[in-house]
């Protein structure tokens, strides 16, 4: 059953990463852009590197930390709601 579900979510993270790439490609590139005027008024936070970033990586990157990142949220979420319901055992609260 792991087996098949990886392989959904593989599935699932190339059609979503090509579906990207294509909405990317239609739209500008932020490197093509007329950024001169910027790098003078903000030269500590000028970043020199961004023609070497990989849309790929990053959306995919995202895709498979999403589900583990909602996961710990929501671990994260019970394991408060539980210490307030325990925290709470005895004290009438209406």
């Amino acid at each position: 059953m792991e087996v098949y579900l990886s392989f959904v979510f593989l599935l699932y993270s190339i059609s979503i990463t090509r579906f990207y790439k294509n909405l990317l490609n239609k739209c500008k590139k932020v490197h093509d852009r007329d950024f001169s005027g910027i790098d003078d008024m903000y030269k500590p936070f000028v970043r020199y590197d961004y023609k070497n970033w990989s849309h790929l990586e990053i959306y995919l990157g995202a895709i498979f930390l999403l589900p583990m990142r909602l996961s710990m949220i929501f671990i994260s979420l019970m394991i408060c709601y539980l210490s307030l319901w325990i925290g709470s055992i005895g004290v009438p609260l209406k």
